[in-house]
């Protein structure tokens, strides 16, 4: 497609060069498995030639490989510094190229990781999995597109893999615990939902902050796996508490992630995890985050039809905190909206007000039902209150907590 060496070639070129020195920069093309998917194979293999004549015309006495699906490699031997710095610049200025094709236009993203020989190491061959390290160690929501290696990186990695070791470790002793955060309806002061939260604690290195460890679990693949463990111990423990007067009209909201959705027998799973322990599906709400439906939304709206017609709610998580379209709300039949706690927290700002009245406005159009998350004090509640904003979730509340007899031991 692209017309450029493969990995094997780039390997077989640099043992055919004399090298004293070497710089390695390594492209990915943020989102490009989105943009393939929504835009087709052809047209994505398209870009990817794109990209590779643009690399070839910033770079052209360099070696370039295309390293994997879409990833590149550009490694240039035997350069002055000031000739690397050129590169370097040249290759910044051009990280959100556009690309034009009978029917659209794209702009791309490109991230760009970058290591030197024999600064960053002796070994050339490490050069690339060393700046794949700082492609990976990139922010793109701070702005920035490029980084340089740095030891702290592979220290980094190095501790990751031991962390994914010790995940699966958890997962097999079952020592991740499920809290739950009560949500109340503040006219009734009843508890609508209970929301369940996954807490590991490690021996080793103490509490993890759950977005570090489902982040190891995706990057590990054992992100399956850990969900469904939480799953069972969070409906396990929701079997226990709804024997309890105060949860007798209470249900139970799971959070679950893009992978877990996206998978082929999702419905199975939840129909079935259901129905073997006597759970009713209009008792559990499914909470998915903005963020899931830049994956796949045609097999997101599939899957989350399915699980509505089996009975289970699905709510829309982070509301206004990511991926912002209200297309979804149009594309998409949730029954709940969750406002982020961005909003809630600047409730006293005007505009964060309005936001909130706007997406209230929608909700009560559209039938939807409304909780607010993240309400920390008497008057983010007041104020949401009097908007009829009832259904609220927070520490205002409640501190998230093990419940039941068993504590989900």
């Amino acid at each position: 497609t692209t017309g450029l060496l493969n990995t094997k070639g780039l390997r077989l070129a640099l043992e055919n060069h004399k090298i004293n020195n070497a710089i390695c920069f390594f492209f990915d093309i943020y989102r490009f498995s989105s943009i393939r998917d929504y835009y087709g194979f052809s047209l994505g293999d398209l870009i990817l030639k794109h990209v590779a004549d643009l690399l070839k015309s910033l770079v052209p006495d360099a070696l370039i490989a295309r390293y994997s699906g879409d990833q590149f490699v550009v490694i240039a031997t035997n350069k002055s510094r000031e000739e690397e710095e050129k590169f370097l610049d040249s290759l910044e200025k051009n990280l959100n190229p556009y690309f034009v094709s009978d029917k659209t236009t794209i702009q791309l993203t490109i991230k760009l990781g970058y290591s030197r020989y024999p600064f960053d190491t002796e070994d050339i061959y490490q050069l690339i999995p060393l700046a794949s390290l700082a492609v990976q160690d990139i922010d793109e929501s701070d702005g920035k597109l490029v980084k340089k290696y740095e030891p702290k990186m592979y220290q980094l990695f190095t501790k990751n893999i031991e962390m994914s070791i010790r995940l699966r470790e958890a997962i097999l002793n079952e020592t991740i615990e499920v809290y739950f955060q009560k949500i109340y309806n503040t006219q009734t002061n009843n508890v609508s939902f209970i929301e369940a939260l996954a807490r590991w604690h490690d021996t080793k290195y103490g509490p993890i902050p759950p977005n570090h460890f489902f982040e190891i679990a995706t990057q590990s693949g054992i992100i399956i796996s850990l969900e469904e463990y939480l799953i069972n111990k969070a409906l396990d423990t929701y079997l226990e508490l709804n024997k309890d007067d105060e949860y007798q009209n209470t249900k139970v909201a799971i959070n679950i992630n893009p992978a877990t959705l996206l998978r082929d027998d999702v419905v199975d799973f939840f129909v079935n995890t259901c129905n073997e322990k006597n759970i009713n599906p209009q008792d559990v709400c499914v909470e998915i985050s903005e963020k899931t439906f830049v994956h796949n939304l045609d097999i997101c709206t599939k899957h989350i039809k399915a699980l509505k017609k089996c009975g289970f709610l699905i709510a829309l998580d982070d509301f206004g905190k990511d991926y912002s379209s209200l297309s979804i709300l149009s594309n998409i039949d949730f029954d709940i909206i969750k406002i982020d706690g961005t909003f809630v927290n600047n409730i006293t700002d005007p505009k964060n007000k309005a936001i909130i009245e706007m997406i209230m406005t929608i909700s009560k159009i559209s039938q939807k039902e409304i909780i607010a998350e993240c309400v920390e004090n008497h008057l983010e509640s007041k104020i949401l209150l009097d908007m009829n904003c009832a259904i609220q979730q927070g520490y205002y509340f409640h501190v998230p907590e093990k419940l039941g007899n068993k504590k989900n031991e």
